[in-house]
Order: structure tokens, then sequence, then C-alpha cells
């Protein structure tokens, strides 16, 4: 069973943890938004449980169009991946 935090350190995602940003609650993972390009504010949360995220900036993002947007795959490669996470 692989997590999402395990997942985004498999692909070198940087991302903070539950919790540990100020922009980051205590059930979610804080990105960088690729679409508000803000660096370091960790804007993009995504539900570590439920997999749903939100951006404060620009709303809401499924996880495979985040996958497909900061790791440049394919649509399917993208979908695929966010289907084994929500398995997990």
């Amino acid at each position: 069973m692989t997590t999402l935090e395990d997942f985004l350190r498999s692909q070198g995602i940087k991302f903070m943890s539950p919790g540990s940003h100020r922009h980051v609650g205590r059930d979610f993972v804080g990105l960088d938004c690729p679409w508000c390009g803000d660096r370091e504010k960790y804007h993009l949360g995504i539900h570590t449980r439920k997999l749903y995220a939100s951006c404060w900036k620009c709303g809401h993002h499924n996880l495979a169009e985040i996958l497909h947007e900061l790791l440049s795959v394919s649509w399917e490669q993208a979908k695929s991946w966010s289907g084994e996470l929500k398995k997990s």
C-alpha cells in the first residue's frame, strides 16, 4: 500500500506534511500550486485519505490533473496513478 506522501516522495515532488505549515491542515499535504505560480506558499492541499484537492487561490483540482501537471506525464499515466492511490 502506497500512501500519498510516499508517492510524492518517490516522484521527487516537494510538499509539506500535515500541519507543518500555516497553510497546511492536519489531514492535508501542501504543495505549490502549478496553476497559481506561487512558490513555497503551499496553497494546494490534497487530503491524505480522501485524495480531494483544493487551492486556496484557484479552487478545486482532481488528483489526476495535479499529477499530470506536476510530473508532465500522459493523462493515462496520471489517471492510472490516481486510481492506484485511491485504492490504497
